[in-house]
């Protein structure tokens, strides 16, 4: 019997301007290769041409990777950087912001069907804005440690709380999840300095967003980074069994008509990373709760497509933890509500910020949710 071919599906890998990313992105092209993905890398012209890899070195590595779709997009003129005042770091994520457009047309030069995701550099975090305009998933590809990461997004949050730099601590101890204590003075420079300083702040909210995408991908194993790993699994990152159930609680008593997506709840934090089953509906929802339900709520078990449900002209409020990846997905749909459970700290502070500034989030749907 003929076997009907379907096409395969393609990755977008994007290192940005970062020449010295593209070596290891290469070699996550192969792994999405070896499962059996079409792979695309997309290539901007260097901004700095003293640092740059050069062509020969592209072309070598294209012609080495015969597999590989290497895709230029159309150069943008760079900064003057001997003349400018400002940081090279900003220029040059001013000008990856300006590729925005040339990005979201490559990507919509491909058909939806057959574009399964968008995978970015750490650096490139305002291609997560392009991803939710096409309605792609996206992730992260952290190039240096988990350790690195764990610092970096701690640290993030460490600067969000203080009116002055970390220079002033000096080499006092900082304690970290996932590393031993580092002292102050360790931290990346730029990071040590005054929280409103330009630099430091596109730093500190590059950290933030790098793990707002789907997922982030780090080349690491357990064996050698198992205490940062285990630092990204924290459970209070996820919904309990009895907060599921009061969850269910809400809806039920609101009356109004929903679709729920419900996953599995983790009650072991060090297990967080092995795939979970199905979830049980009858044991996870209060009893009764689907038959009571049924004419008017839809649950659907583990995954739901989230950019097709928030565009539906169906769709009156959406209930997230106001990650930034589904912040932006719900803005670009044009959804009337966001609404946050607010699940984690990091959470309820964007949840506050995004809330207060955009009247996108309300923390008290906690309370509305809550049973009693």
């Amino acid at each position: 019997m003929d076997r009907v071919v379907s096409a395969k599906q393609t990755v977008v890998l994007y290192p940005g301007g970062g020449a010295g990313h593209l070596g290891p992105m290469t070699q996550l092209a192969k792994v999405f290769l070896h499962h059996g993905y079409d792979v695309t890398i997309v290539l901007l012209e260097p901004p700095i041409k003293s640092i740059a890899p050069g062509a020969s070195f592209i072309e070598g590595l294209a012609a080495s990777n015969p597999s590989i779709t290497f895709h230029l997009l159309p150069p943008i003129p760079p900064p003057d950087f001997a003349s400018a005042t400002k940081h090279p770091f900003l220029l040059v994520q001013e000008l990856l912001g300006q590729y925005n457009d040339k990005l979201e047309s490559f990507l919509r030069s491909i058909p939806r069907e057959r574009l399964h995701s968008l995978v970015i550099d750490m650096f490139c975090t305002d291609a997560i804005n392009v991803a939710a305009k096409v309605g792609v998933p996206v992730y992260t590809f952290f190039a240096a440690s988990a350790g690195a990461l764990a610092v970096l997004t701690q640290t993030a949050a460490l600067l969000a709380g203080r009116q002055t730099g970390l220079k002033e601590l000096g080499d006092t101890p900082l304690e970290f999840l996932g590393v031993p204590p580092m002292p102050a003075s360790h931290i990346l420079r730029e990071m040590l300095e005054d929280p409103e300083d330009e630099l430091c702040k596109t730093m500190t909210e590059i950290w933030k967003r790098d793990t707002d995408t789907r997922g982030v991908l780090i080349n690491t194993f357990y064996s050698l980074e198992g205490r940062a790993l285990q630092a990204f699994s924290d459970p209070l990152c996820l919904l309990s069994e009895e907060q599921v159930k009061e969850i269910a609680a809400g809806l039920e008593k609101s009356g109004q008509r929903f679709l729920w997506v419900v996953r599995t709840p983790a009650s072991d934090p060090k297990r967080l990373w092995e795939p979970r089953p199905e979830p049980d509906l009858d044991t996870i929802l209060p009893e009764g709760f689907l038959e009571r339900t049924r004419d008017r709520g839809l649950v659907i078990k583990s995954w739901a497509p989230q950019v097709d449900v928030l565009n539906n002209p169906a769709i009156g409020a959406f209930v997230t933890h106001c990650g930034w990846n589904s912040t932006l997905e719900a803005i670009a749909a044009g959804a009337d509500a966001v609404l946050a459970t607010g699940r984690r700290a990091e959470d309820q502070q964007g949840t506050y910020d995004r809330g207060h500034g955009h009247r996108a989030g309300a923390g008290g749907v906690q309370h509305r949710f809550h049973q009693g």
